[in-house]
């Protein structure tokens, strides 16, 4: 559970609208670090004029270099990047130089082969083949002191474009245009104009080359399109949408919307986004370019932004999609393989950091995976993998305790292929022959032991401020529309309400793994939706904490506020400090195991109860006495293993928190069939005439639903229907009298069976969630 880090306390009465439309506003612009005479340009971004080329020292002589190669019919070379910042920087020199007639070519490297910045071994054959005169480079360049060097004595004149923290001895390029490198920008700039131009992307630096040599041209058409690229390199590269940023964002938006980008507008048409935010630029089009230049080549994403061709955009978009599939694919894989590394490291509990090795794992998305195990264990993420060379490559993704950087700069001995980073992401290499994997590991481990004074507090969810149902309204909305464009350093705000008493909640989506759920306080009724989950450990009538993110929902003509749940508080998800770590194994996916699982139960130092209710799960354990032996009612204590499932969250959750209470376990997961309805029903129509002939009638609701696997609401409608057709007779709340068959044509036809099925399917939905969630998600659960 998150620490929620509330900036602005209210001070209004309980009960009341606590903040008025202007003060919120104030409150939410000061969270974010403006002062009030920030507020007018902020508000207003389209109003505001973005700062000339030549803020930068070196921009009169880049510019002066490049006409000259221009007029000689001189090459020029754009050295690229393969991420979303990279490919729009390439994009932006690649229209501008075709507009001007200049003779130029570009590289883009292959980030498997190549990796990050200038590569001699591709640049110094090509120098000698093709003699280029001017080499640019976009998003990169400042480290490459040496490549540089090498490059200028072959006699190419480099002008580096970069936005990347400058090293203390600078490349010796022709020109410098990089707002962090030491007397990059003009020295008469006032601090506010430094603050202003500091944290531009790769493609804003790009982008102020491009007008400096577009000066002097009107061509509208391709200043509007270098523009959107340069938005979309902003917003993809996560730097700060604050000043400068904000300005060319907010102006890159407007052009998108007018529809004034083929490629780009194609791909938010084919995804059905008609007003484009910069949201759906982060996480609709920066995913697709990025996830090219993680796993083969960034081509298809630089042509869907250079081209006109809409046949050759299209084929682009395809192969787009097809390379974001296998993305996701295989950062959900290494992520599961991770997860079992780390189940299997008994040391894992104490250790400060994960720090993981897989020769197999994809060089191009360990690093969102790393991202993701920091969000789950708010642990510093250390991923290592093998390349061609037999060269561990790692991806880093750091929490705010810890200084990556620092952590890299004590070890930098045993990266000996090169290591770089900032506080929060890094990455090294080093020669897996010289140098083990456990030798690293090891060292780091002892880095992170050594600072003994840092303790870390675990994430923290920041909220702009807490919120009464008065505050829910359209002057709510307008603020947050006028804090667009959203971003690093100017989120989406975030807002809390405390004491919300839940009316209803409902399972919603294709697979029931989205949560649709009502609250209500001081009389007025709240929308809440919590996506990828699909329930909450709430009752009805009990009350909980929300922090949620306000959106409009417009449905049949009509608009509403709903709340979309970023986390949630209640009695019920505090955890005692005395509780235990659960453990999860995912055998969901395994057949024909029975005999290995027979085996490991027989061990004496296994002590596990088995969770068996359904007749038919029982009866295939039968035939393996150790596991039959081991199924059990009640669950305290040890280990557990779950060959079928409860019928509903609530008693699935309060299981795991009764073994979690009990101290450290394992939870297995295994694979559990669906009967289908008709099965159920037949099911327990034999169970009926059974305890007729053999029990006195004698039956138990609860004990009938977990032998045929439902709910005791089906079980209980069974029987109603059953009677209404002379099936049976019911004696007492415990007894029954089985009549006769029914016919079951009249059973599916009885008005109550919609109902039933009903029932059927709200348990089965929720048995599919267990049976295919990812295992983090059910870890999540508690």
């Amino acid at each position: 559970m998150k620490f929620w880090n509330i900036k602005t306390e209210n001070e209004n009465k309980a009960g009341n609208s606590l903040q008025t439309k202007d003060s919120l506003l104030c409150s939410v612009l000061k969270s974010r670090g403006l002062e009030e005479s920030e507020f007018e340009d902020f508000l207003n971004p389209l109003n505001v004029s973005l700062s000339s080329p030549y803020i930068f020292a070196d921009m009169q002589n880049a510019v002066k270099r490049i006409e000259d190669a221009i007029s000689k019919d001189e090459l020029i070379l754009i050295w690229g990047d393969f991420d979303a910042d990279g490919v729009t920087s390439t994009a932006i020199l690649y229209k501008t130089l075709s507009a001007l007639g200049a003779k130029f070519d570009y590289i883009i490297p292959d980030r498997e082969k190549m990796g990050h910045g200038i590569n001699t071994k591709v640049l110094l054959p090509y120098i000698a083949k093709k003699k280029p005169k001017v080499l640019i480079t976009v998003d990169c360049g400042i480290s490459n002191e040496k490549e540089i060097g090498v490059i200028k004595a072959l006699g190419v004149d480099t002008i580096l474009t970069d936005h990347h923290k400058a090293p203390e001895n600078l490349p010796k390029a022709y020109a410098i245009i990089n707002p962090k490198a030491p007397n990059s920008l003009d020295e008469k700039l006032s601090i506010t104009q430094i603050k202003n131009v500091s944290e531009l992307a790769g493609a804003g630096v790009a982008y102020k080359l491009a007008c400096a040599l577009l000066e002097k041209t009107d061509n509208k058409k391709l200043k509007d399109e270098i523009l959107i690229l340069a938005a979309a390199g902003t917003i993809a590269d996560v730097v700060p949408l604050l000043y400068e940023n904000r300005v060319l964002v907010s102006k890159g938006l407007e052009l998108v919307n007018k529809g004034l980008h083929k490629g780009i507008n194609l791909l938010f048409k084919a995804n059905n986004k008609d007003k484009i935010t910069s949201y759906d630029m982060a996480f609709i089009l920066a995913p697709r370019i990025n996830a090219a230049g993680r796993l083969k080549t960034a081509e298809p994403a630089f042509r869907l932004l250079i081209e006109d061709d809409e046949k050759k955009l299209k084929d682009s978009l395809k192969e787009l999609d097809g390379y974001n599939k296998i993305r996701q694919n295989l950062c959900d894989k290494i992520y599961e393989e991770a997860i079992k590394l780390i189940e299997h490291d008994k040391n894992f509990k104490n250790q400060k950091a994960v720090i993981l090795f897989n020769e197999n794992w994809h060089i191009g998305v360990i690093g969102i995976v790393a991202s993701k195990l920091v969000e789950k264990y708010y642990k510093p993420a250390f991923l290592i993998t093998k390349d061609d060379e037999n060269k561990a490559r790692c991806s880093i993704r750091g929490i705010k305790e810890y200084n990556i950087a620092e952590i890299l700069d004590e070890n930098k001995e045993l990266f000996t292929d090169g290591y770089g980073g900032h506080s929060l992401a890094g990455g090294f290499s080093f020669d897996l022959e010289k140098i083990t994997f456990e030798t690293v590991k090891n060292a780091l481990l002892n880095t992170f032991n050594s600072k003994e004074d840092i303790k870390p507090k675990g994430a923290t969810l920041d909220i702009d401020a807490v919120l009464e149902p008065a505050d829910i309204n359209d002057d709510l909305m307008d603020i947050i529309q006028k804090l667009e464009p959203t971003g690093q350093d100017n989120p989406s705000p975030v807002f809390c309400m405390n004491n919300i008493s839940l009316i209803t909640k409902k399972a919603m989506g294709k697979e029931g793994n989205h949560l649709s759920f009502k609250g209500t306080k001081d009389g007025a009724e709240l929308n809440c939706i919590w996506w990828r989950h699909n329930d909450i450990p709430v009752n009805i009538n009990e009350n909980f904490d929300l922090a949620f993110e306000p959106k409009t929902n417009e449905f049949n003509g009509e608009k509403s506020i709903r709340l979309y749940t970023v986390d949630l508080r209640c009695e019920g998800m505090q955890k005692n400090s005395d509780d235990g770590i659960i453990k999860f194994y995912d055998h969901r996916q395994k057949t024909g195991i029975l005999e290995q699982i027979e085996e490991y139960v027989k061990r004496p130092n296994v002590d596990i109860q088995i969770f068996a209710k359904k007749i038919k799960t029982k009866t295939l354990l039968k035939d393996y006495p150790a596991l039959n032996s081991k199924i059990a009612e009640e669950f305290n204590g040890c280990d557990l293993m779950f060959f079928d499932y409860p019928c509903s969250m609530e008693e699935f959750i309060e299981i795991l928190k009764r073994k979690q209470a009990s101290g450290d376990c394992k939870i297995h997961l295994m694979k559990e069939e669906s009967e289908g309805i008709e099965n159920c029903i037949k099911q327990l129509i034999g169970m009926l005439k059974y305890a007729t002939n053999n029990k006195e009638g004698e039956v138990s609701i609860s004990k009938l639903a977990c032998m045929t696997g439902v709910s005791e609401e089906f079980i209980q409608k069974s029987l109603d229907i059953l009677e209404e057709l002379n099936s049976i007779e019911i004696l007492d709340i415990d007894k029954i009298k089985f009549l006769a068959p029914p016919s079951m044509d009249n059973f599916y036809k009885h008005p109550e069976f919609a109902l039933l099925e009903e029932e059927f399917k709200k348990v089965e939905k929720f048995k599919k969630y267990i049976a295919q969630a990812p295992l983090s998600d059910i870890e999540n659960l508690i």
